[in-house]
Order: structure tokens, then sequence, then C-alpha cells
């Protein structure tokens, strides 16, 4: 009798995640395989990653000598690179590997403030403030507040956040300011920054004063000038 042994091996793809400085989430990533020998077909399936596997998949046992092809279903807003290849060969007795690298495209967004003293005299002010909404290409949200000041350059710079997040500002009210902004809401992109600037006009006024002279039984003269002082407080 003469027993023949296949000679068999398998493969295993291993993913690694490039948050790009974002805050990680729960995410899945998906595939499918396809096994050949010579011309014949010798299985195929699909794969799975994610942090439940332990971003690893195994494939079953299959032929020496075998070519496995590997592709990735889309994933949006990621860039993926296979490491050594998308393609394997199937070696007796050892497990062909691979890596696949997922960078997420990621930005940032940033609040600039600019200050029209319409005509009156500057002063120091600030700080101003305000919130920001954003909502994530999978529909989740963050939010927070942003605060600008003269010793930070009236600039404020937002977190991270995947490339298509929509990012929506308002402005603390503050008194005495009208505020006019370049643009409520922002979508981030990879690259520089998304901006938007908040222009703060002060709201004037002027006074004056008229003198009256009751010169009472008195014969008039020409009289005066009178002078003064004044003095102007804001907020106390």
């Amino acid at each position: 009798t003469v027993t023949n042994t296949l000679k068999v091996g398998t493969f295993e793809i291993t993913k690694v995640v490039d948050w790009s400085g974002v805050t990680p989430t729960d995410v899945e990533f998906s595939g499918t395989w396809a096994a050949t020998l010579g011309s014949t077909s010798v299985g195929s399936g699909d794969w799975t990653v994610n942090a439940g596997n332990d971003w690893t998949f195994t494939g079953p046992t299959l032929p020496a000598g075998a070519t496995v092809a590997l592709t990735e279903n889309t994933a949006s807003g990621w860039t993926a690179a296979w490491s050594p290849s998308d393609s394997l060969t199937i070696v007796d007795g050892q497990k062909a590997a691979t890596t696949v690298t997922h960078t997420l495209a990621a930005g940032s967004f940033e609040v600039r403030k600019a200050i029209d003293f319409s005509d009156a005299e500057e002063f120091e002010t600030g700080p101003f403030s305000g919130t920001w909404e954003a909502t994530l290409p999978d529909a989740s949200t963050q939010s927070g507040t942003w605060s600008v000041s003269e010793a930070d350059g009236w600039a404020w710079s937002g977190p991270t956040l995947p490339a298509g997040t929509k990012v929506t500002l308002a402005e603390d009210p503050a008194a005495g300011w009208t505020p006019s902004w370049s643009a409520t809401e922002l979508e981030v992109s990879s690259g520089e920054p998304a901006t938007a600037t908040v222009t703060n006009k002060l709201k004037v006024g002027d006074f004056s004063l008229k003198k009256i002279v009751d010169w009472g039984d008195a014969s008039q003269y020409q009289v005066g000038p009178f002078t003064g002082t004044w003095e102007a407080t804001l907020n106390g």
C-alpha cells in the first residue's frame, strides 16, 4: 500500500489600523480570498478582521503551491496598503502571511478671531468663546467648546477628526459686540485645517455736551470757553 499525503499549508491576514490621531472607534474591515492551483480553483471565501479577532484572519488548509489572491472591500475614508503583497503562495507546513495597513484620512479645523473697533480707541478685550459640534462620516457626533484671546493669537485649533466630518460653529453672546462669521459650517479634509473667521464688531455711539448760560438780569457779554473732563468705562 502506498499512501500519498497531500502537502498543505494555510495563510493569514493581519490588519494594522492607523487612526491618524483620531480617537479610535469600533470598525471592521473585510474582503475576499480565492485560491487556485494551476488553473484549478481550490477554495474561496470572505475574510473579516476587527478588534474582536485581534485584527487577524487565518484561512483554511490549502494545497501547497496554491496561489491565494486577496481583495479588500472599499472602506470609505481609508487607504489600504498590502505588505508584502495581496497575493500569497501556500507553502507546505507553513502559514503564508501578509499585512494590510489601513490609514484613516483625517484633518482638523480652526477658529480665528478678528476685532473691529468701529473707529473707537482700541482697548484690551476678550477672551471670546463658543461651541462646536461635529458629525462624523459614520453619523456619530462629537462636540466641545472653543476660546480665543490675544494671548493665543486670536486662533483656536480643533481636534483631529476623520475627513468628511461636518462641523457647526457658534459663538457665545459677547455684550457690546456683533459677530459676523465667514462660515459657521465647515467640512474637515486631509491637509490644511478647515478655517472659519468670526469678526466681532464693537457697538459704538457718541455723546455731546451743550452749554447753557443763564445771565439772570445781568447784561450779557462774551464769556467762555468752559472746560472739563470726561471718562468712559466699559463693563464697570
